[in-house]
């Protein structure tokens, strides 16, 4: 095997271990997280997979990492798209700022 086969970065291997989280959080896990995520992306513009983890706080994981491979999922489904980073609150860590492709605008005195 050539060492190009073996090289990943590190979003890759980001991505594998959310993957790997979720997977342990199991198929139901994956499925009431992926509403909740839907959920918030309806009524909030632009979040972070922390806000949403916080909004949804009694949907608990193995490891807060299985969340980020619901948002890869979100953005696959065309649900959210990345535009950006920002520095976690209270953190060294940065994390992806995304953008709402389902925000329902609300008028008011709307039903």
């Amino acid at each position: 095997m050539n060492q190009a086969a073996l090289d990943f970065s590190g979003r890759d291997i980001g991505h594998a271990k959310a993957h790997q989280a979720a997977d342990r959080a199991g198929a139901e896990w994956q499925a009431v997280a992926m509403e909740a995520l839907r959920t918030f992306a309806k009524s909030h513009q632009q979040f972070t997979v922390e806000d949403v983890r916080k909004e949804f706080s009694t949907i608990k994981a193995p490891t807060d990492k299985a969340w980020g491979s619901i948002a890869i999922r979100a953005r696959n489904a065309g649900l959210i798209e990345a535009i950006g980073n920002i520095k976690v609150q209270g953190g060294r860590m940065v994390a992806t700022l995304w953008r709402s492709r389902v925000h329902t605008h609300q008028t008011e005195g709307a039903l």
